[in-house]
């Protein structure tokens, strides 16, 4: 029991570690676009002065919410399609890991479109007196909210997202219903194999009988026939010439014994 749960613990530990690999990959490419985005936007023609007046977008210029948004976009999907191959080797519903992946992306990121403008402005009045530090208020507050991210995506990816186990007992069940159907059709199919084979038990039975009664039937016709061939030897000329009438035989009144008997067996 405590070697199994030092596996799991060694297990999360290695899931922990490839996370953050795999994170870093995706931050590097938020960062990226974040630091040069807006530069490469200006030159693009987009103004970078223009202030947004939108929902939770207020404050942000232009060229700064574009290269947030697409930052933020790439740096989910990259980390998704990462750390599902390689960190938790996820092989649950496609659908339903997405479905959350893209509400729990789609929440994160309006939580740190709402706490990223004011947090780079705590950062920045924090290093008023170092106006040095105080330029890098928007990077730290970026990482500050991408460490928690961080945590919140890997807790989620871990229990919810990405879990293997977590419709293990519901396809359990399934698997167990599928086997006692089986079951219950191989029971069927056993019954009616059986069912079958005393139906044919039976006919074979009656096959059986019928030919024993035709041999009698045949034995017995035989033996009539002896017996009345025996019989007809033993009656006389006028014994026969009568049966040759009886029987309408033409011509019977000229025929000889012997004619009579064959004429009569015919």
């Amino acid at each position: 029991m405590a070697e199994k749960k030092e596996n799991k613990q060694k297990s999360t530990f290695v899931q922990f570690l490839l996370f953050i690999v795999m994170s870093l990959a995706a931050f590097a490419v938020q960062f990226a676009i974040v630091q040069f985005g807006p530069a490469g936007l200006k030159l693009c023609g987009v103004d970078d002065t223009l202030k947004m007046d939108f929902w939770i977008f207020k404050g942000y210029t232009l060229a700064a919410f574009i290269s947030f948004l697409v930052a933020n976009t790439l740096a989910k999907i990259i980390s998704y399609i990462l750390n599902r191959k390689k960190t938790f080797n996820a092989v649950n519903n496609l659908v339903f890991s997405m479905t959350v992946y893209v509400i729990m992306c789609v929440t994160l990121i309006i939580v740190e479109t709402l706490i990223g403008e004011p947090l780079a402005n705590a950062y920045a009045n924090l290093f008023e007196s170092n106006p040095a530090i105080a330029e890098w208020a928007p990077t730290m507050s970026m990482i500050t909210y991408s460490i928690a991210d961080f945590l919140i995506v890997f807790l989620m990816e871990k229990f919810v997202i990405m879990n293997d186990n977590l419709f293990k007992k519901k396809n359990k069940a399934n698997a167990e219903d599928e086997a006692e159907a089986e079951e219950v059709a191989d029971e069927a199919e056993a019954e009616k194999a059986e069912e079958v084979k005393e139906e044919v038990k039976k006919t074979a039975k009656k096959v059986e009988e019928k030919v024993e009664e035709t041999k009698k039937e045949a034995k017995k016709t035989t033996k009539k026939a002896k017996e009345e061939a025996v019989d007809l030897t033993k009656k006389t000329v006028a014994e026969l010439k009568e049966m040759a009438k009886k029987a309408k035989i033409a011509g019977y009144s000229k025929l000889k014994k012997d004619e009579l008997v064959k004429a009569l067996k015919k």
